[in-house]
């Protein structure tokens, strides 16, 4: 793998990725909202989701981004408004969920895949997601070795750091959802991850999208 990628490189990648991965938003909201109302293997299953879609992009940048690029602007457009309307949607239905003590001891359980889904729709809906894999994973190739390896290495670096990112939080929301004292005061931890989603989408709709890469 090594000569492919630089070491150098890719653990500089590697760390800058990770942290964009750990930085709060409607991502993290909805990996720590469903790790605190059904436990640990559902938090990992939106892990898996959002995985699925940096893999998705990644595959369409090493592959397709001359093509994608001459209608890339419009695609974009389309897809931050669905991605708005799910991210409100979903704050909807988690603010009127019941408190996550309660939530997580729950018989019902959603199905793994169901919960990889939503995860993984709310990725593939978010254009910065594809931005950042476009933008991002290209600038740190090295022009002195072939470049579709280099962007696959880097693809699967970005979703392995994802994964840990999601990880982690999917640990803190376990916990969270054990932690909590009462019904109430879950239900204002739900309300609190709620704002943050609709937050994420008043920015993804003010969000300016590049017309071409």
């Amino acid at each position: 793998m090594f000569e492919i990628v630089s070491p150098t490189i890719l653990f500089g990648f590697s760390v800058m990725w990770l942290a964009a991965a750990m930085t709060p938003g409607a991502n993290v909201a909805f990996t720590v909202s469903i790790s605190s109302r059904y436990g640990f293997r559902a938090g990992i299953a939106c892990a898996a989701g959002f995985v699925t879609g940096i893999l998705v992009y990644s595959i369409i940048v090493a592959f397709g981004l001359t093509f994608i690029s001459q209608w890339l602007g419009q695609f974009l457009a389309i897809v931050r408004w669905v991605g708005v309307t799910y991210l409100i949607w979903l704050a909807c239905k988690i603010w009127n969920s019941p408190g996550a003590r309660i939530a997580t001891h729950n018989i019902y359980r959603p199905e793994f895949w169901r919960i990889l889904a939503q995860a993984a729709l709310i990725s593939l809906t978010n254009p910065k997601a594809m931005i950042s894999v476009a933008i991002v994973v290209p600038q740190a190739i090295d022009v002195t070795r072939p470049p579709l390896p280099q962007l696959i290495v880097m693809g699967l670096f970005a979703s392995l750091m994802s994964l840990l990112a999601h990880s982690i939080y999917t640990t803190i929301g376990t916990a969270l959802g054990r932690a909590v004292p009462s019904e109430k005061a879950g239900i204002w931890i739900n309300r609190l991850i709620a704002a943050i989603l609709i937050f994420g989408a008043v920015g993804l709709s003010l969000a300016t999208l590049p017309q071409n890469l």
